[in-house]
């Protein structure tokens, strides 16, 4: 017998990768630390300020690849967008400094 589960969704989970700029002017790439927002929180700015360094201090983040999942109870996440951000859309984002 099949069991049939109906799950609520709660919210978005942010993650992705961040092009930074380090101190010596190189750059690298460094996976972000999630985010959570609840349901009805997602807007432009609150997604720009879930771009991250994963507190690792850079001096800028250049660009991002952001990965947005819907967010369900039971911790069950579903793929929803990939978005492609440029320095502009990263200026919001938060560093480990």
């Amino acid at each position: 017998m099949k069991k049939r589960v109906t799950l609520q969704q709660i919210g978005w989970k942010i993650t992705g990768e961040a092009t930074v700029q380090l101190w010596d002017g190189s750059t690298g790439t460094i996976e972000m630390n999630p985010t959570r927002l609840m349901l009805g929180t997602l807007t432009k700015k609150r997604l720009r300020e879930s771009i991250n360094d994963a507190k690792f201090g850079a001096q800028k983040i250049l660009s991002a690849t952001v990965h947005v999942y819907e967010m369900y109870q039971k911790e069950h996440y579903e793929y929803r967008t990939e978005l492609e951000l440029d320095e502009h859309y990263c200026e919001l984002g938060k560093r480990g400094i």
